[in-house]
């Protein structure tokens, strides 16, 4: 999947925007890429119930969606670990 594609499956998913908020919005918009945004669909989805450490130059997420947990390791980045965990769910 394009970066984009990633970012629309989230927007509309998770956030629950339509194709065309999140077309608008793309790529100022974008959870790949901005801390605040991956931070914002954790949020959305997580709520209070998420995780997220830093071992060894590496992120770990962990999350709570109706009482199923979802466990990102080994990620390169906070963004990333974000992402994986959410599309997870969604996908």
């Amino acid at each position: 999947m394009t970066e984009q594609q990633i970012v629309e499956t989230l927007g509309v998913k998770v956030m629950g925007w339509s194709k065309e908020q999140v077309g608008f919005l793309y790529p100022a918009w974008n959870p790949l890429q901005n801390i605040a945004d991956a931070i914002q669909v954790a949020e959305k989805l997580f709520g209070e119930e998420y995780h997220i450490s830093k071992h060894d130059s590496q992120y770990w997420f962990r999350g709570y969606v109706s009482k199923r947990e979802i466990e990102v390791t080994h990620a390169k980045s906070i963004n990333a670990a974000i992402v994986d965990a959410a599309y997870q769910v969604v996908a």
